[in-house]
Formats: structure tokens, sequence, C-alpha cells
């Protein structure tokens, strides 16, 4: 149920993303040996790599889905008969007239592109299942069984790309999606953080999940911080008034029953403007964005682990402080 969520918030470009600068280069690498294994051995894959990729912006785990799922389509698509399925990255400039044959149905400018490239030496689709194979749980005896090009869809999408198809019985298919280089072209790496991710400072956690709270709770509690809970946006109220001299951020979720994120924030900004809040949801930063505006300090995707907790807590604690 998980990965059917998952996959169905990644269509409607909803999905869970953690945004950094990366090389797609490297992150096809990373899940090379996982894709070979997810497909049968009568299919030989190849990979063609591009080296010094100009950065792009974008979640790594989402591009491996993108990955996975072409590739297990493009196997699919030769059966049981022998065949290749190609993988290849590159980065050029794409023209306009080349991106409008793109199937996201969104425009996106001509410009300077990251590509990934998957052909298969498979049956190749005629023009009616062209245009069905990203519909949801569309299905035919080779490509797919549910969401896998659905979600391919709406991760490219989410990602300001878009996806082209090349295909005709009898010659296999090619899938290109592109993805917008990053405006400062450095080459993408590791992110550095603080390695303690230790604070002090008092927090206040507002969610109606107990066991959020708890966890919550628990993770900053020994990270050094005091933490204050409320399950609802009007005991965090109560909470802040009677604290709000020793309150040093505010995790707050969006939906909750009695009053939600978005009541409580309104509050929060009107009697105490230098509130700093931090917003969680299920929901992605677009959304987050859109519901409280630029009123919160950060933005914390659930679910969420305990590093990250920590991670987001100690940079906009130091952040604010003094």
């Amino acid at each position: 149920m998980a990965k059917l969520t998952s996959q169905m918030l990644a269509y409607s470009g909803r999905g869970r993303f953690h945004i950094e600068r990366l090389d797609l280069s490297t992150a096809v690498r990373q899940i090379s040996n996982l894709v070979q294994a997810s497909i049968p051995k009568s299919v030989r894959l190849s990979f063609a790599l591009g080296e010094g990729l100009p950065a792009i912006e974008g979640d790594s785990s989402q591009l491996q889905q993108v990955v996975m799922n072409l590739v297990i389509n493009g196997a699919e698509a030769i059966g049981a008969e022998q065949g290749t399925v190609e993988v290849q990255t590159l980065a050029r400039r794409a023209e306009q007239a080349e991106l409008a044959a793109g199937v996201t149905g969104t425009s996106v400018p001509a410009g300077e592109y990251a590509v990934l490239e998957v052909r298969d030496t498979g049956c190749g689709m005629d023009e009616e299942t062209r245009t069905r194979i990203f519909d949801p749980f569309y299905t035919t005896k080779f490509a797919g069984r549910g969401l896998g090009l659905s979600a391919v869809l709406g991760i490219v999408r989410a990602h300001r790309g878009t996806l082209t198809v090349e295909s005709r019985p009898g010659y296999g298919t090619r899938f290109r999606a592109f993805f917008p280089c990053s405006a400062a072209r450095k080459e993408a790496g590791p992110q550095t953080s603080d390695a303690s991710e230790r604070g002090s400072g008092t927090i206040l956690v507002v969610d109606d999940e107990a066991f959020v709270v708890r966890m919550a709770q628990s993770v900053l509690e020994e990270a050094g911080y005091d933490v204050l809970s409320a399950s609802n946006g009007r005991e965090a109220l109560d909470v802040y008034t009677a604290k709000s001299g020793r309150i040093d951020a505010v995790l707050l979720d969006m939906t909750m029953p009695v009053m939600g994120g978005e009541e409580t924030m309104q509050h929060l900004a009107r009697r105490w403007p230098d509130a700093t809040v931090i917003a969680t949801s299920g929901y992605n930063l677009q959304e987050a964005e859109f519901r409280f505006g630029a009123r919160t300090a950060a933005f914390l995707q659930k679910p969420y682990t305990a590093a990250q907790l920590r991670s987001k807590i100690a940079e906009v604690v130091r952040s604010h402080a003094g």
C-alpha cells in the first residue's frame, strides 16, 4: 500500500521529494546492480553514462524510480526473447521543437538539459497503445502492470522536465526524459552537514498523531532540546501564550482536528510575528508554500526520519539564534 500510494502521489505530482543538486549519471549508477537484478537474464542491460554532467535539481530516489520503471517496462516489452535495454545519460541543448513533442502536458523552454534515455529492442507499440501507456492502470501483455509509467510521467513533470516516446511495432521503444540543468553550473556533490546536529532551546511540537509527537520528543530531547507538545492548534496557542518567551521554534502539522495548521499559523503570525515555524505535511513543498505562503521558516515533509528532523531543527534554530 505504501508503494502504491507513493506511485499515485508521483503520478499526481505531489510525491515526497527531497530536492538537492545532483549528477544524473551518479543517480543511475547507484542503482545499476538493483536494476540488473530486476529483469530477466535473457535481457542484456547496458549503460552508457556521461561523465561530468551539469548538475540538476532533483530527488535522487524519485529519479531512480524513473530509471527502474523504464527499464522494467523495456524488459517486459522484450518478453521471453533475447533482447537489449540500453540506459544512457548525456547533457545537451534541446530546442523547442523537440521538447514540444513531450507527453507531460506542460511547456518547457529550450535550453540545457540532462537527458536520460532508455531504449529497448522489444516489440514496439502502435499509435493507439502509445497514446494510452501513461493512463493509470492501463496495461497490455507487455507494458507494466499498473502505475509504473504513470509515476514516471508525474515525476518528470514535477522535476520541470518533459518526456518523449518514440516507438513502432517491431522496432522497439525509446524514452527520453529531459531534466533542466541547474542555473548554477557547479559540479553536484554530497552536501555537508553538522555531524552532531545537537543544539539547545525549546521546541513546540504540534501534531495530532501521538506516535509522531513521541518520536519527535525523543529525538529532540536526545539532541539537547527541551520539548513541549500539543495535539491541535488550539492547544498549541495556549502553550505558546504561556511559554512564548522561551519557545525557539514550532514544528507545526498542517492537518489537525479542532484547529488546523493554516489557522494556527494565522493566529501565531498576528500575535507573535517573530514566531519561528517549521511546517510539516505529507504534501510536497509546493503545496506547503501555497498554503502557508512565506510565513514559515522551513518545511519538513512527512514521513521524516530522525536524522532529517534533527538536521532541520538545528538548521532553523541556529539561523534564528540571536
